[in-house]
């Protein structure tokens, strides 16, 4: 393995791991059920034959059992006997707006009896403002167990479909035969990484490393960054300057640039960008100075797109309170005057060249 992808994998592991990465969501849908009600905003719940919401259900097969000690989303086909469903009952989520994010999440508690019955499924669909697409089926077989206290959790990658009228919704068929049941709980959309300014997610000065995903081909932003002629799948930040200065670290499976702003997402002005390692085999730092105190300023981390490697993936941010450039280290043959001596035959000599000086010499030959 190359040095500098060993340094490079070494730097991101520590800080996609050394300094404990968090993930800031924001709260796109939500629904735990725990009102016992219809929710608002919610259908599928009106009909005889339909969901319903309950701590448990009619059946005594079930033995009272719930999924978390509260109310719940169900369908018993159970109860219902030997009468066949005509077609898919579908519980249906509100509308909500997952556009303005990089990574969509879909998580949710999921219970599904019908160990007998092959032809039964429960299926998770997306509305994404045109039509409707599944993104999972549970078919044939228990989810997790005879109970519904025996559930599992289910999490779903919706960012591929982000739209502003997003639903999504839970269709349960029995096949035309007598079935058991189905139960869901605690459902939750959330988006993560603003690929919009507009969106930015706040994250603190001295806070935990923010951990996310780019996404692919998604570039919003006044201008390219002055460091860089190609960039692309640029997420959003924002921070409030706690002093004049701060440091910003980032570290991602691509070749990541980073560039700052002052002003409004309406009218930002770029004051400084970094592509230190145009390669991508480290990480970057950018030191911000001549800062206001109490101002909000914005950050754009995206990827370089005409070099080789990934185009997006996941990344980790981190910004820390002060900007104290390290001082430069060079070779201790940096200068003609100390050069290491080579011996003939002698053993391979290792170096490398962080931190030299150019000295103006240029060879003769290219």
């Amino acid at each position: 393995m190359h040095p500098s992808l060993r340094h490079f994998l070494l730097g991101l592991t520590c800080l996609l791991g050394c300094l404990t990465p968090t993930r800031a969501e924001n709260v796109l849908l939500s629904q735990d059920f725990n009102a016992c009600n219809n929710p608002s905003g919610w259908s599928g719940l009106t009909s005889s034959i339909s969901w319903d919401v309950g701590s448990t259900i009619p059946h005594p097969a079930a033995l009272g059992s719930s999924m978390n000690g509260t109310c719940f989303a169900y369908f018993d086909d159970a109860t219902l006997g030997s009468t066949p469903l005509t077609n898919t009952q579908s519980l249906n989520s509100p509308t909500f707006d997952s556009s303005p994010y990089a990574t969509v999440m879909l998580d949710f508690d999921l219970h599904f009896r019908a160990p007998d019955f092959a032809n039964a499924y429960l299926k998770v669909d997306v509305y994404t403002g045109t039509a409707w697409v599944q993104v999972a089926i549970y078919k044939g077989q228990d989810y997790n167990g005879d109970l519904f206290s025996d559930n599992v959790h289910q999490s779903i990658d919706l960012s591929r479909y982000r739209g502003s009228a997003m639903r999504v919704r839970f269709g349960y068929n029995d096949a035309g035969a007598e079935s058991w049941w189905a139960g869901i709980d605690n459902i939750k959309v959330t988006g993560r990484g603003a690929i919009n300014c507009s969106a930015a997610q706040a994250i603190p000065v001295d806070g935990s490393c923010e951990s996310a995903t780019t996404a692919s081909g998604i570039f919003n932003a006044p201008a390219m960054p002055a460091c860089t002629d190609s960039a692309g799948a640029g997420v959003w930040y924002s921070f409030v300057a706690p002093s004049s200065a701060v440091t910003v670290r980032s570290a991602a499976v691509f070749n990541d640039v980073l560039t700052a702003y002052s002003g409004t997402c309406g009218a930002l002005t770029e004051i400084d960008c970094i592509n230190g390692d145009i390669y991508g085999f480290g990480s970057e730092t950018l030191y911000l100075n001549g800062l206001t105190t109490g101002i909000t300023y914005y950050l754009l981390l995206s990827a370089v797109q005409n070099t080789f490697g990934a185009r997006s993936g996941q990344y980790c941010l981190n910004i820390q309170n002060g900007a104290n450039i390290p001082p430069l280290s060079p070779p201790a043959n940096d200068w003609c005057a100390n050069p290491l001596p080579l011996v003939v035959g002698g053993a391979c000599l290792n170096g490398d060249l962080i931190d030299a000086t150019f000295d103006g010499l240029h060879t003769t030959r290219q």
